[in-house]
């Protein structure tokens, strides 16, 4: 089987973020299958990685984030570079397409998906929606999914199968919205270590590397420092903390554009000397923090909470959605409404007066995961179980066809 996937970048040599991306292509190669990743060019000129065979194209313009331009502009630069990004993508993959004849083709987010179906459409094979989850949209009125068409669009272009990455943010609900076809959608999470703590770590070393002692109660936050992560409630939160709590101290890993200002916000609060920015670390090495946490406020962030709950440690999440499929509140872990996340504070303390409710939290938080959730071999083994089974189908059904 060969597989054509164009997609907004490339994953890093050294993978950092959630590397679904990265292992679920390994792994149609380890399956014998033959990949092919279009995206925009950048300045990492190898053609193939561990099997993957990588082409970029060319167009004027791309900017991974728009937003840099700020409220007044960002909306239009990313809407000409959207327009910019189908016309020179599809002309790409198309002309990819001609030349390495691919049996399925995959679209990665709203930039892609376009693209995908029409060169599907035009050589007659099935394409993939792949997308990563909703974040923004499950708050958009009509009016707002008008101006923000490219996202509608990705759920309203028919696909073979739809691979939706499950944040937690209404993802079912408005992929019914958008007419996603129940039987070919498949809401996944990413995979992840069951056991993520490593033989023989010393958790007060580790602390003291860090400038922590034993005693030192660690809030812990991992998140990109966007404004839409909420890391700033946090910061606000443990200022009311301290207090009750000298010993307690705010560990933030992440890198981002709100990172000068949760500092400054830091330091208007008064607790600038208790909180830690870590910075970005590469993703197989988060554990280390999650296991000297002793609470992990995953306030908008699916994966960082997963993480916790697999290492045995508290977390809080907010209902943005659909998380009550994942935290039973008071249960399993703690699930706040977002109009209640200004008594964030309250819950801290809480939990750091009661260690008995923290480590039973965690503990059938632990539990849950450990049930639920799958492994990273699982699911991307899950992804190419399902896109072979999509081409098979495929075959089978157009032979009907053309017998007939």
């Amino acid at each position: 089987m060969k597989l054509l996937q164009l997609a907004p970048h490339i994953w890093r040599r050294q993978v950092d973020g959630m590397p679904i991306g990265f292992l679920t292509q390994r792994e149609f190669v380890r399956h014998g299958h033959e990949v092919h990743y279009l995206i925009p060019g950048d300045k990492e000129k190898y053609r193939e990685h561990e099997g993957i065979k990588i082409h970029r194209f060319w167009m004027p313009m791309y900017e991974r984030r728009p937003t840099r331009f700020g409220r007044g502009l960002w909306w239009l630069v990313s809407r000409i570079q959207w327009f910019s990004f189908v016309f020179f993508g599809s002309v790409s993959m198309a002309r990819l397409a001609k030349k390495i004849q691919p049996d399925v083709v995959y679209g990665h987010g709203t930039l892609c998906v376009p693209p995908a179906f029409l060169v599907a459409k035009l050589r007659g094979i099935p394409n993939i929606t792949r997308t990563y989850g909703f974040v923004f949209a499950r708050k958009y009125t009509r009016f707002q999914h008008l101006l923000n068409f490219d996202f509608a669009l990705t759920l309203m272009l028919p696909a073979a199968a739809y691979i939706i990455g499950d944040d937690a943010t209404c993802v079912k609900q408005l992929s019914s919205r958008f007419g996603v076809p129940v039987d070919r959608a498949y809401f996944w999470v990413g995979g992840h270590e069951k056991n993520p703590v490593k033989e023989g770590f010393n958790p007060d070393a580790f602390r003291e590397s860090l400038g922590l002692t034993k005693e030192s109660k660690v809030i812990l936050t991992v998140a990109s420092l966007t404004r839409l992560k909420g890391t700033h409630h946090v910061v606000s939160a443990f200022s009311k903390v301290v207090d009750r709590h000298p010993n307690a101290v705010h560990v933030v890993v992440g890198n981002g554009p709100q990172m000068n200002n949760l500092k400054k916000q830091a330091s208007e609060l008064g607790v600038a000397d208790r909180v830690l920015f870590v910075g970005r670390v590469p993703h197989n090495e988060v554990w280390k923090y999650m296991a000297i946490a002793d609470i992990v406020p995953a306030l908008w962030s699916i994966g960082p909470l997963f993480e916790a709950m697999l290492v045995g440690k508290c977390a809080i999440t907010i209902n943005i959605g659909e998380t009550e499929r994942f935290i039973q509140n008071r249960k399993n872990g703690i699930l706040i409404e977002e109009e209640d996340v200004g008594k964030l504070h309250e819950i801290i303390n809480e939990l750091l007066d009661d260690d008995s409710l923290r480590f039973n939290l965690a503990e059938n938080g632990k539990k849950w995961a450990l049930e639920n959730l799958d492994t990273w071999e699982e699911r991307v083994q899950k992804e190419v179980r399902m896109v072979e089974g999509v081409v098979e189908e495929w075959e089978s059904e157009s032979g009907q066809r053309l017998s007939t």
